[in-house]
């Protein structure tokens, strides 16, 4: 089964290092934005409703902050750790 892309809005923040360290952590492959280093990036992120980050978008599901259990569902991941 493929993967559906996994995108994630950061910022220069405690919460958004962690949720990169934790998709790093579980080897999930992402496409990292920040928008906080582009105003394309922030005004993309806009385009789906959301102003905060971090946030996750995976196919058509929306993720704000960095909700670790939330993401293991959605991703398929193991429960441990």
């Amino acid at each position: 089964m493929k993967q559906p892309q996994v995108l994630v809005y950061i910022n220069h923040d405690h919460e958004s290092r962690q949720l990169l360290e934790f998709l790093d952590d579980q080897q999930v492959p992402y496409q990292k934005k920040d928008v906080s280093a582009s105003r394309d990036y922030l005004q993309e992120l806009q385009t789906y409703n959301i102003y905060v980050t971090p946030a996750v978008v995976v196919g058509k599901q929306k993720i704000l902050g960095f909700q670790k259990q939330r993401l293991r569902d959605i991703l398929g991941l193991a429960h441990i750790s």
